[in-house]
């Protein structure tokens, strides 16, 4: 593996960052603002992450480490306006079934 300072330790916690920022961003690779070593080698190594399969184990690894009890939803905590909770039940009468 190549060992200029673009590799470096620290740049190795700043490529994950700078990766995902084009993937969320969707532009171009010129277009990543200032970066260790420049975009040519988030582009290089994004590339070499993906031909060896780093990136899938990435990916797989986050999945399984996923915390998913934050995307459910406690009506406890959900507030509506009076109106959201559907017809009063003087409104209910025979137009209901309409």
């Amino acid at each position: 593996m190549d060992r200029s300072p673009a590799f470096s330790r620290i740049n190795s916690r700043l490529f994950p960052n700078a990766f995902l920022w084009m993937a969320g961003s969707g532009r171009r690779w010129r277009g990543l603002p200032e970066h260790p070593g420049g975009w040519r080698s988030v582009k290089g190594r994004s590339y070499r992450w993906i031909n060896v399969s780093v990136l899938d184990d990435v990916l797989a690894a986050l999945a399984r480490e996923a915390d998913l009890e934050w995307l459910m939803i406690d009506s406890t905590i959900v507030c509506t306006h009076q109106h959201a909770a559907g017809p009063t039940q003087s409104q209910r009468g025979t137009d209901a079934g309409a």
